[in-house]
């Protein structure tokens, strides 16, 4: 008789093929017990499955949501049904699962772009509006989903003015919610959202500051005593959100991660008090004087520091790095300065990195060797190139990669503005067989809309070095998907 792997075995197993649909979606037919694990997985996230953009968008927004509409309770299904709300099921047969009850990731904002694609192109109840289906589909929804949501993760009350029927539907009142919700511990929220009263586990926070600050947010932040990360989205210019500031005080010990994202200048000096970083990401989309307040700040356990966008004076940022830098494992920006200062600093002060991301000049090949010569623990570095009148000389840089990265060095990023020849990389990918140790590489081309064409050849040479293992990864991202 075969021996049958524990249960807590499969699902080990099936956790590390979470990124692999493919492989998950056959494994459902292998047997009924594979099964279950494998929909356990696939539902808890069901939101990734759906792409307003993508092929086939509709069919797969009519296929989740019918699945979901034939979970709902009887009472629910005909209360749509009378309402002119009737869907044609993906098949016939009553569920197998109860999917909704693997749900652990709820975004207000994805049920109703769901829902309202459904509705639009379905053609669902035109004597009634838009609206009161949207509100009436998702009113029976979030009823069934705190019912049946033993324990939800993570939730999206982000909206915006379009999508406010949803976020309307009171559902932290409905049966269940207090319970569903009790373990929260991953919220996106906007500054004026409705927000329950029952969050207090939560250990991600991401706030969206559209209007004035709540009262209800300043009580949730008040209320939270395990808070690690925290975003700070601050995009619409005319919007004060730091009245929040003094709210944060009791985080400052617990606090690991924090994103500040703004289109205005603000004062940072507020986050030198959260003693125990250690990510830092700010990003600012206008040159800005608040750095100034964090010149001299230590953070002891800082390992992240990101700064995408805008930058602060070279000096504020060569001080911050001198002060900081020496427990770094990652540091990114991909802003030119006219000055050279930056680079050589890493050099100086970032001797334990093991991530860079920076942008380069063609006359700065020396220092990048000089960063690799003393940056022995760099596994990956990413390069940009973003100024037309200096691009860098493909050959050149592949060259100083090849014959100066450490040892541990697997993975290069490449922004495709630079002067590169099929040639070169067929030269690049030999001599990066013949080194000791031996490491298959990572490579990675970003593109924007002002790239060069990569040609079919370069394409080519890649794929056959692909197969040959030299490589084990290659990747085209767009630059919006690259910059935090």
């Amino acid at each position: 008789m075969a021996h049958k792997l524990p249960s807590v075995c499969l699902n080990e197993i099936f956790e590390h093929l979470d990124d692999d649909i493919t492989t998950l979606h056959s494994t459902l037919l292998t047997n009924h017990h594979f099964c279950g694990i494998v929909v356990s997985i696939l539902w808890r996230d069901i939101w990734r499955f759906y792409n307003r953009y993508g092929m086939n968008y509709i069919r797969n927004s009519l296929s989740i949501l019918s699945t979901l509409i034939s979970c709902l309770p009887t009472v629910s299904r005909c209360l749509l049904q009378i309402n002119g709300v009737n869907l044609t099921a993906p098949t016939s047969k009553s569920p197998s699962f109860n999917y909704i009850s693997f749900i652990k990731v709820l975004s207000l904002f994805r049920i109703d772009q769901l829902i309202e694609d459904v509705v639009i192109n379905q053609r669902i109840n035109t004597t009634q509006s838009l609206d009161y289906n949207k509100h009436l589909i998702a009113q029976e929804l979030l009823k069934s989903f705190m019912k049946d949501i033993p324990s939800l993760k993570s939730l999206d009350l982000c909206c915006d003015f379009s999508t406010r029927i949803v976020q309307n539907v009171p559902f932290s009142n409905f049966p269940g919610a207090t319970s569903c919700l009790a373990d929260l511990s991953n919220l996106k929220c906007s500054s004026n959202s409705l927000l329950p009263q029952t969050f207090q586990n939560i250990q991600s926070l991401t706030i969206k500051f559209v209007e004035k600050v709540s009262n209800r947010l300043i009580q949730l932040l008040n209320s939270q005593h395990q808070l690690k990360n925290l975003e700070l989205n601050a995009y619409l210019i005319h919007v004060d959100w730091l009245n929040v500031i003094p709210a944060l005080t009791r985080h400052y010990g617990t606090l690991t991660k924090l994103c500040i994202h703004s289109n205005s200048d603000v004062p940072l000096s507020f986050v030198s008090y959260f003693i125990n970083l250690q990510e830092l990401i700010i990003s600012i989309r206008i040159p800005f004087e608040g750095f100034n307040g964090l010149k001299f700040a230590r953070f002891t356990k800082l390992r992240i520091f990101k700064i995408p966008h805008e930058v602060p004076k070279l000096e504020m940022l060569i001080k911050f790095l001198e002060n900081n830098g020496i427990n770094l494992d990652e540091f990114s920006t991909s802003v030119v300065y006219p000055d050279k200062s930056l680079n050589q600093s890493l050099v100086r002060f970032c001797p334990n990195l093991k991530k860079l991301s920076i942008n380069f000049g063609n006359d700065e090949l020396e220092t990048l060797k000089t960063i690799f010569v003393h940056c022995q623990y760099l596994e990956s570095i990413k390069i940009w190139c973003q100024d037309d009148y200096n691009r860098l000389n493909g050959r050149n840089l592949l060259e100083v990669v090849v014959n100066h990265a450490p040892k541990n060095f697997y993975e290069l990023k490449i922004y495709m503005n630079l002067i590169l020849l099929p040639t070169d990389l067929e030269k690049f990918f030999i001599s990066w067989k013949d080194r000791s140790p031996q490491k298959t590489l990572s490579l990675v081309i970003i593109i924007d809309e002002f790239s060069l064409e990569i040609k079919e050849e370069i394409i080519n040479v890649i794929e056959r070095y692909k197969v040959l293992g030299i490589i084990r990864k290659f990747e085209i991202k767009r630059i919006d998907n690259e910059v935090e």
